[in-house]
């Protein structure tokens, strides 16, 4: 509210640095209003030269930005932030997120999108839409009296008020921006600039001059401020056109100050606590007023302006000559503006070409500028001098003036990516700044143009750290790294072509984004093994090392949080350390997690080389987490590969969203797959359910247990006969991914919620699979001794590339052998490869001595074999002493088959292919099943069958 002031006497270019009070004086609000601007002007200059334009401390820092757990709202942190000199506080004991912001009552919502289904209510099942975003801080002074927080007024007194109050409020907002994939905090966007520009429109005010009459025996008429009493009129901006220039204005002679609580809305009737200090400067018959909620209190359009009809003392009644508009019901107040002109409209005063009269002998002008919508200015105007204060540049030519408020200050909160709905905090935009007691070497920085430090090296203490890692010895350098933001700048201090060793303290290491190695010599990498922890927060990879030579890393923690695709990395899956086209790699007691995403799309560790530069890889005593549906090793195009005694397990990422996701489109391919049009063939016994509607019969696969409940479903879901089988097999399908969504729906038919609940009950945490070995090449792979848990598929190892007809690519010698693979099969994995051990197109294989168990974790007939080898076989196949079975031990839930082989070409008289010493009961008769009668089935099998 704006307060009922004589006038604003402030100047800054003055330089007052204070206001002293004589004895025996007049006591003025515009003095003592000025001293407190004066003081506001010293700490806001203060803290803009000490701090920055915006800043926030390093032990309390405010306002940072993280995603809600449901990834429809942005979380903001407690602390604070100096904007423009303003402090912004967030108290430690809110929860605050961009929806629930105590100063934003009416949140933004236009870069959120809602679900077509289901539509739920309070929109905070919304998702913000695909783009890049700027998150800032808006920040701006507002006047608050006893109207809007009555515990300023002092009852004592009665119904007298005393003083107003200054309040910094804030606005955590949202920016669309356009993005060409490089943005971050420090990016320049257009949008951005035109946002933050200060309007430069400026007014000018005078009184009228006095008509000079020929006539000297008249009179000249008045001119200057014609009014009895002293007033300080507020001019304010109430409606702009596209270009910024002002179309319609509001006026008030006492800085509109005259305002009641609202405390009744019926109809056009408004019930009010009062109608003013008198009947001159009260709420009368005929008046303009202005209707304020609690959205345009905070910064949002005004609302239209409303006309009273007439008042009621006795009831404290104001009716209205129209039905008010206004955006809410809380908080509402009454503030009078002083227009009469009969042009006057809701949207305001319209504003002249040249000269706008406002009453009683004044003008204002607006020059060719820009303006906003709540832009004000003060004309104070005196009954002594019979005009009003108003600078001139030279006698009755008054001098234009900026507007004196509202000034609104800004910042940048982070940078925010929004691809295929999954968002990304990618870039924390707040200026962190130490209190003076806490400045380390770090704070400070330096003069680089003698030393020449790499462009990461932007503070003391790095250029320290970089001096003292540097030490020369035998044509090789050793670096020690410590647990700090950039420590990544130790990889571009290493010459191409050079050989180095890098040893890591204990500690975090945190990474904004993946680091590429690229031409390098010789590496060895080496940490303090967990305590060592490398954590990359925004995409899938961390280290990249890129046409190295030996490249060696153990005893290292490597952490990836997220998934995304835009990488500048080829195509495929990449592993939080990845190795391209390195002529050797060695990897030891790692210790690895990945990112999660909805699909495969990273894995642990992978080593990817072309054809032309395979390369040996040996992995050891590593232990990898892998999220949902992602994969632990995958060895691409090696020439030898030995990898052994490692523990590779699925894990649950903590996001249960990309597992949700996976889990409903299952459900929905559970309760309907293969719909097809006709009856149900002899040969298609999977095909289960059949739906007659008008002239059209179409069957699909589902739980037998839901044949019935199906057809009752679909008669009163849809009661009227189907205009075509499209049509019918579309019902279907929009009835299945409901009963995922509508708990309603689920409720009345309780076997679909039964059946839904049981697979829902499965969704816990698997990863795609354990080790891959693919490409074109592979010659000598050995997989030893592994443990691998909670997968789909343990181990893959298959090469292929076929053109011209000729035989494909195959691998030379493998061997895997003392593995522990354990498979779990929820019923909602679709597609998705599995198997205990696959193997296609190898030479010389064996498969001895490993242990391979399936858990089953619904009821449903998914076809799943335990070892299965295909393709194009050499002369020796050897597949022994291997135990295939169910987890619990349970036959009717192993394997569909324990072992299967099919060769796909013809079996030589040097070739011996031999299935011998398995144990391997499955559910499905045969056990072991052979084709083409090429594969030697022994009689040391349990049980004992075989299909020759």
């Amino acid at each position: 509210m704006p307060g009922d002031y004589s006038r604003k006497t402030f100047d800054r270019k003055k330089h007052y640095s204070g206001v002293l009070l004589q004895q025996g004086r007049v006591q003025l609000d515009a003095d003592w209003n000025e001293e407190v601007e004066i003081e506001q002007y010293r700490t806001f200059t203060e803290a803009i030269d000490v701090i920055g334009e915006s800043g926030a401390p390093q032990k309390h820092p405010g306002f940072g930005i993280t995603l809600a757990a449901n990834g429809a709202d942005l979380l903001i942190s407690p602390g604070r932030m100096y904007v423009n000199g303003l402090l912004c506080e967030l108290e430690p004991d809110q929860a605050v997120t961009y929806r629930t912001q105590p100063y934003y009552p009416d949140p933004d919502l236009s870069d959120f999108s809602v679900p077509n289904s289901p539509v739920t209510s309070p929109p905070n099942s919304t998702t913000l839409k695909d783009g890049s975003y700027v998150v800032y801080l808006k920040a701006w002074q507002k006047e608050v009296s006893y109207i809007d927080d009555p515990s300023i007024q002092e009852i004592a007194l009665g119904e007298a008020d005393t003083t107003t109050r200054l309040q910094t409020v804030w606005q955590v907002r949202l920016l669309n921006v356009q993005d060409n994939g490089s943005g971050s905090c420090a990016s320049t966007f257009p949008e951005w600039n035109a946002l933050t520009a200060s309007p430069n429109g400026k007014l000018s005010a005078k009184t009228k001059p006095a008509q000079d009459d020929k006539d000297p025996c008249v009179l000249p008429a008045q001119a200057g401020f014609l009014r009895l009493e002293n007033q300080l009129y507020r001019i304010q901006v109430q409606k702009v056109n596209a270009a910024g220039k002002v179309q319609s204005i509001v006026w008030s002679r006492n800085n509109a100050s005259t305002e009641t609580r609202i405390s009744n809305v019926a109809q056009n009737v408004l019930t009010v606590d009062s109608l003013g200090r008198d009947e001159i400067s009260g709420f009368a018959g005929n008046q303009w007023a202005e209707i304020v909620d609690r959205s345009s209190s905070f910064g949002a359009s005004p609302n239209p302006l409303v006309q009273i009809d007439k008042t009621f003392k006795d009831s404290l009644g104001i009716k209205l000559k129209a039905i008010p508009q206004y955006r809410g019901s809380a908080g509402l107040k009454l503030r009078l503006w002083d227009m009469s002109d009969a042009a006057t409209t809701v949207d305001g005063q319209p504003v002249a070409a040249a000269w706008t009269d406002i009453e009683d002998g004044i003008q204002v002008s607006f020059d060719g500028g820009t303006f906003q919508v709540g832009d004000y200015w003060l004309i104070p105007a005196r009954t002594v001098s019979g005009n009003i204060e108003w600078p001139e540049l030279s006698p009755g030519v008054p001098k234009p003036q900026a507007r004196k408020g509202t000034d609104h200050a800004y910042c940048r909160l982070a940078f925010l990516k929004i691809q295929n709905g999954q968002a990304v905090v990618q870039d924390d935009c707040r200026e962190l700044f130490p209190s003076l007691t806490d400045i380390c070497a770090k704070d400070i920085c330096f003069n680089n143009t003698t030393c020449k430090f790499p462009p990461e090296v932007k503070n003391v203490q790095q250029a320290l750290d970089l001096l003292c890692q540097k030490t020369s010895g035998g044509g090789s350098c050793t670096y020690v790294v410590k647990p700090v933001k950039g420590w990544e700048a130790v990889f571009a201090s290493i010459p191409d072509g050079a050989d180095a060793q890098i040893c890591f303290q204990a500690g975090i290491y945190p990474m904004d984004q993946l680091v590429i190695i690229r031409n390098k010599g010789n590496l060895k990498l080496t940490g303090c093994g967990p305590a060592t922890r490398i954590i990359c927060a925004n995409t899938e990879v961390a280290l990249v090392f890129d046409r190295c030579k030996v490249v060696t890393v153990r005893d290292l923690y490597a952490e990836a949080r997220l998934t995304r695709n835009e990488l500048p990395l080829p195509n495929g899956l990449n592993g939080v350390i990845s190795f391209m086209n390195c002529e050797s790699v060695n990897i030891d007691q790692l210790t690895i997690k990945s990112g999660a995403a909805a699909t495969r799309s990273c894995t642990c560790i992978t080593v990817n080389n072309d054809v032309e530069t395979p390369c040996p890889v040996r992995i050891e005593d590593c232990d990898l987490s892998v999220a949902t549906l992602q994969q632990g090793i995958l060895l691409v195009n090696v020439s030898e590969a030995w990898i052994e005694s490692n523990n590779i397990k699925g894990y649950d990422f903590g996001n249960r969203k990309v597992i949700e996701q996976k889990l409903e489109l299952g459900i929905r391919n559970r309760l309907a797959s293969n719909i097809r049009t006709g009856q149900i063939g002899a040969s298609s016994p999977d095909n289960n359910v059949t739906i007659n509607s008008g002239n059209f019969t179409v069957n699909f696969r589902s739980a037998s247990s839901l044949k019935n409940e199906w057809r009752q479903a679909l008669d009163r879901a849809y009661p009227a006969p189907a205009r075509s089988a499209d049509e019918l097999r579309t019902r279907i399908s929009k009835l299945a991914a409901r009963f995922v969504t509508d708990k309603r729906l689920m409720n009345d038919f309780r076997l679909f919620e039964d059946y839904i609940k049981a697979i829902a009950a499965q969704n816990k945490s698997f990863a795609a699979q354990g080790i891959t070995i693919g490409g074109r090449l592979a010659k000598d792979i050995h997989i030893l001794n592994n443990v691998i848990s909670d997968v789909l598929q343990g181990i893959h190892a298959g090469v292929s590339h076929r053109t011209n007809n000729r035989e494909p690519d195959t691998l030379s010698n493998l061997l895997i052998a003392g593995n522990n693979i354990s498979i779990r099969l929820p019923d909602f994995v679709g597609k998705i490869d599995r198997y205990g051990i696959f193997v296609g197109n190898a030479r010389n294989t064996v498969i001895e001595n490993n242990t391979i168990k399936l858990e089953r974790m619904g009821n449903e007939d998914i076809l799943i074999n335990g070892i299965s080898v295909w393709g194009f076989l050499g002369h020796r196949l050897m597949i022994s002493q291997n135990l295939v079975e169910s987890m619990d031990g349970d036959q009717k839930k192993s394997f569909d088959h324990g072992i299967v082989v099919t060769p796909l070409k013809e079996k030589t008289r040097n070739d011996q292919w031999a299935v011998m010493w398995n144990v391997v009961p499955s559910r499905r008769s045969p056990s072991i099943i052979v084709r083409n009668g090429a594969v030697r089935v022994g009689d040391t099998n349990v049980p004992l069958e075989n299909n020759a």
